[in-house]
């Protein structure tokens, strides 16, 4: 049936969907604008930067990927030190693919059913809880451009079919070309406009319209762009996961894609697997019903979803997709859209009254909940996951240095199950592929990376720490030459705190606070801002120094009360004092940087000195003039809090 032009009331279903996507965006997404650059940004930033803009359509990318419109994008952005501006590039794609998703709902829906589709299925692809992990990070803009250029394929397509134009047609080919190119799964534009065919036939099938010969062009691209991929990537996908074990895992992970409204309920107490299994049974049956005088949308629902699912399902791991939740990004469009449509005529079931528009609002926000508190949780642990790597690029930015940073988050989430079935919220910042040498955003070849598990406590959620794990000694080795960076995990967020260096010195210090021995002398100390003690330690050519010796640093009232202290081996306890790098001829000097405890309003007295942890033990501290300090401990400054 032919439609009408669109008037005051199509122009409200376009205009106030557009406004709920962007709210829903913002809400959901804004506090990511301020995350760095993580994750695969750090391969593929490297390989960019290198790279000219004719040079990138000829190149796959460090991973084997042939996505050229997606790097053209961030080329011609400038590859900002700062990644707000490509976010910012995400979030929109993000609402354009909402939108154009209701758009195409719309397309399908009874007229007295379409503001309520389009409104809802908006809103709930603005809120679909497996995109949480594209849209904050920059390397996601892959899943939301190759998505709106197939929703727009579609739409141009419907349009040419409606108002035979050419033009249309042209633009359709144009997106559907383009989509490949953003992403390989962009080759299934071709399968959705075969799916937009046959809803159109099903939409208008009462005036015995016949089918169109035009998405063979469609397909004609698809199959070239395969030709043109696999010759790029000399083989293709390396990672088929075809066994029947795998693919059963893998359709049952992905079906929770498309019973996400209520997938929650299966942590509930459901056996997993059967429990997903179930309701998707239950989903269907409900689509079936009152979907039944919609088929156009049921075929384009159903057939995106299953479409969409299709590369994945048969390409990957399934150790891989239970940490991707991202590729359900593509697909959701179809679950969205089914559930949006059924909302519809649910609503539509409803005696008119004046409640039914408080009914319909209720109703779409119980839906969205789950997916918002899923979205809102994965970026909390973006944010508690990136803080010591916004501070490792900050301080990189300061010192050129060479670096050791300790004990980097590689991931984060919850300790237990999260809202849904096979996928958490959290978030993997630094997964191992990171090059240690790009860590910071641009190469620094002499900065490493370790994970020493044991100079922590666990904290009260899943941490894994990037970097292979290394010992004591060998993590010592590493720290000559280096400004030591280490990430505390004590507090609500974890902090990465600079720590110390140690280097060979040119000559011994001339004026030295204390004597431990014959060897060991405290230089300096002073009393740095934010409640941190400094201590500049020398070994000297000599005698080796005892073995398992410590540093204790004290906080004394007026009264000589101990109300703090913050002993343990030198730089957060990464260079313990017996696997000091031994001095042939010049002395070594190691700055300690201490972290004080927070103390009550007061002025405090701050002491340091050396002991034996294995028996207690103190080590005699002469000053300048051989004299003994009391209780062998030296007064390193005042500490005053206001």
């Amino acid at each position: 049936m032919a439609r009408k032009p669109p008037g005051a009331s199509a122009l409200l279903i376009l205009v106030l969907p557009a406004v709920l996507a962007l709210v829903i965006t913002g809400l959901l997404y804004g506090r990511s604008l301020g995350l760095p650059y993580y994750s695969d940004d750090l391969v593929q930033l490297p390989w960019l930067r290198g790279l000219r803009l004719g040079e990138l359509w000829l190149a796959a990318s460090p991973y084997g990927y042939y996505r050229p419109l997606t790097f053209s994008i961030w080329l011609l952005i400038g590859l900002p030190a700062n990644p707000v501006i490509l976010r910012v590039v995400n979030l929109l794609l993000h609402v354009l693919s909402a939108l154009l998703c209701g758009m195409l709902v719309g397309r399908f829906s009874a007229e007295d059913r379409r503001p309520v589709a389009t409104i809802a299925v908006t809103a709930l692809f603005a809120a679909y809880p497996f995109a949480y992990q594209a849209i904050p990070w920059v390397s996601g803009m892959f899943y939301p451009l190759v998505t709106a250029l197939c929703l727009g394929a579609v739409l141009a397509y419907l349009k040419a079919r409606e108002m035979a134009a050419w033009r249309w047609l042209a633009l359709s080919l144009l997106l559907a070309g383009m989509a490949p190119f953003a992403h390989e799964n962009g080759v299934l534009a071709s399968a959705f406009v075969v799916l937009a065919e046959a809803a159109h036939w099903l939409d208008t099938r009462a005036e015995r319209l016949r089918l169109s010969w035009w998405p063979l062009l469609h397909l004609a691209m698809s199959a070239a762009f395969l030709l043109l991929w696999f010759s790029l990537r000399g083989g293709g996908v390396s990672t088929l996961n075809l066994s029947l074990t795998g693919l059963l895992e893998n359709l049952t992970i992905l079906l929770t894609g498309l019973i996400f409204p209520l997938a929650p309920l299966v942590q509930a107490g459901l056996p997993t697997a059967p429990g997903v299994w179930l309701l998707v049974a239950v989903i269907l049956i409900a689509f079936t019903v009152l979907l039944w005088k919609r088929p156009a949308v049921l075929v384009i629902g159903l057939g995106w979803f299953a479409a969409g699912i299709v590369p994945v399902l048969v390409t990957m791991r399934v150790e891989w997709l239970i940490d991707a939740p991202r590729f359900l990004y593509l697909s959701g469009a179809g679950a969205a859209l089914l559930w949006g449509a059924l909302l519809a005529e649910a609503i539509a079931l409803l005696p008119r009254a004046r409640w039914r528009a408080g009914i319909a609002a209720a109703t779409l926000a119980l839906v969205l909940a789950p997916g918002a508190i899923f979205i809102w949780q994965g970026i909390e642990w973006h944010r508690l996951a990136a803080a010591p790597l916004r501070q490792a690029v900050a301080l990189a930015g300061r010192h050129s240095e060479s670096a050791l940073f300790v004990n980097l988050p590689g991931r984060v989430g919850p300790a237990g199950p999260g809202l849904y079935p096979y996928f958490d919220s959290g978030a993997f910042p630094l997964p191992a592929q990171v090059n240690e040498h790009d860590l910071t955003g641009e190469t620094r070849p002499d900065d490493r990376a370790v994970s020493a598990g044991y100079l922590l406590a666990q904290p009260g959620y899943r941490l894994d720490l990037y970097g292979p794990p290394i010992d004591v000694a060998s993590l010592a080795e590493q720290v000559p030459g280096r400004r030591v960076f280490v990430t505390d995990y004590s507090g609500p967020q974890p902090v990465l705190r600079y720590s110390g260096s140690a280097h060979e010195a040119a000559s011994a210090c001339a004026h030295p606070l204390a004597r431990f021995g014959d060897t060991l002398v405290l230089c300096e100390a002073d009393m740095t801002t934010a409640g941190k003690a400094r201590l500049l330690w020398e070994l000297r050519p000599g005698s080796a120094n005892p073995d398992a010796l410590a540093v204790f640093v004290h906080v004394l009232t007026p009264d000589g009360s101990l109300v703090g202290q913050a002993d343990g081996d030198p730089l957060s306890g990464v260079y313990p004092i017996q696997h000091w790098l031994r001095p042939a001829g010049k002395p070594v000097q190691v700055e300690d940087v201490r972290v004080l405890p927070v103390l009550p309003a007061g002025e405090y007295t701050v002491f340091a000195g050396i002991w034996t942890p294995a028996t207690g033990e103190r080590l005699p501290a002469l000053d300048a003039t051989g004299q003994p300090f009391a209780d062998k401990r030296v007064p390193i400054g005042t500490l005053i809090v206001p």
